[in-house]
């Protein structure tokens, strides 16, 4: 009898869909779409700064509104990586650990460094090489900053203040100001998955409520120096809730764990392209005219 039990057991775990990997997930068309229009923002701004749109041949060809609306959509692409980190953080969490309140934060915290660190590690120790050598961009020239203040900033992510306190830091440094932003969100997230994650809906309405902060954060920021609306920490803290918000609107689908579901052809919340990219550009700094350098980094 215990034998048959036994191959009873057997032949029913035999009938379920191998678990699917969560590091082995199939990349999300919609997310790669995003990615793409991102960095196309974000390139042909940094384009035309050198070279303006409204003076080249493309002014015979295209609408002048539309010239001027590529250049100065920048702060578009970057409000939408940070929107897509949100997305694929959450999603990932769900898929991982299924409840928020199960995350572990070691193996959080350990995958975000691993993931981050070295490459930035490497590239900071390049362009400080190439700063050390008087290299042309690559030097911090304005009053209170120096090569060593520069690189702590970086390193420790907190570049956005270290600029807001002492002026612009050349491109190659300046690029790196996003990643404050997502340290704080790397450090907030896990610890309100555990706190708020145990009440139903905790980590949703945390989300929503400072998704729809957004515009608030705009305003409060009107009369701050030029330097501080583009890289303070709230509108892009409000761009990655927003993000999160989409992942839970996929509830039905997201929030089943790998082991619970067969893998899918267009990975998890194939369907959320539209509200991530219309909830991504609903806001967001519109600096016309102004100085602007922005980064392109990875969302995850």
């Amino acid at each position: 009898m215990e034998t048959e039990l036994r191959g009873d057991a057997t032949l029913k775990t035999s009938t379920l869909p191998p678990p699917l990997p969560v590091d082995g997930l199939k990349r999300n068309n919609g997310v790669d779409c995003l990615r793409g229009i991102a960095i196309l923002l974000v390139v042909i701004h940094h384009l035309a700064l050198r070279f303006p749109l409204t003076e080249t041949d493309l002014s015979r060809y295209l609408p002048q509104r539309l010239l001027r609306a590529l250049t100065w959509d920048g702060p578009k692409g970057v409000t939408l990586f940070f929107v897509i980190s949100g997305f694929l953080i959450t999603t990932h969490m769900v898929q991982r650990w299924g409840n928020p309140a199960r995350l572990d934060l070691y193996d959080f915290v350990s995958r975000r460094v691993a993931r981050i660190m070295p490459c930035l590690i490497g590239l900071i120790v390049i362009i400080s090489l190439l700063g050390a050598l008087r290299v042309p961009s690559f030097v911090p020239l304005s009053a209170g900053q120096s090569l060593g203040g520069a690189a702590f900033s970086a390193l420790f992510k907190h570049l956005n203040v270290y600029e807001a306190r002492t002026g612009y830091l050349p491109a190659y440094w300046d690029v790196l100001w996003s990643l404050s932003v997502e340290k704080l969100f790397y450090l907030a997230f896990p610890l309100v998955c555990l706190t708020l994650g145990r009440y139903r809906g905790g980590l949703l309405t945390c989300a929503l409520v400072l998704a729809l902060a957004a515009p608030w954060c705009e305003w409060i920021l009107r009369n701050s120096p030029e330097i501080w609306q583009e890289k303070a920490y709230g509108p892009g803290l409000c761009a990655i809730a927003t993000g999160v918000v989409t992942a839970f609107s996929s509830a039905p689908r997201s929030r089943q764990t790998a082991k619970d579901r067969p893998p899918s052809p267009g990975g998890a919340a194939q369907a959320d392209f539209a509200p991530t990219y219309f909830g991504a550009l609903s806001y967001g700094p519109s600096f016309h005219g102004r100085r602007h350098s922005f980064s392109t980094r990875p969302s995850l």
